[in-house]
């Protein structure tokens, strides 16, 4: 807990911090949040919620703009052989 203005700036900067989520900022902080997150290409998202104790700020579908999904490929040989079997 703390302030925002002392807790936005390192926290937007920070290299190990995947993802920002901030219930409401001005333009200004808007700018600084996007300047700072594109570092290490950090995703800062400021959600459109009018009611945060509503039905839709409370499921959880709300963090999937946090997220990284990655699709990886695994060749699967065929038989002993070692060959290009895939």
């Amino acid at each position: 807990t703390g302030f925002r203005s002392e807790l936005m700036k390192p926290l937007v900067s920070h290299m190990d911090i995947n993802a920002v989520v901030v219930a409401e900022a001005t333009k200004e902080e808007r700018t600084m949040l996007d300047t700072e997150a594109a570092t290490n290409m950090k995703r800062v998202v400021v959600p459109k919620v009018k009611d945060w104790m509503g039905d839709d700020a409370q499921g959880p579908y709300m963090i999937l703009d946090t997220q990284e999904v990655k699709t990886t490929w695994h060749p699967i040989e065929r038989g002993q052989g070692g060959g290009g079997g895939y």
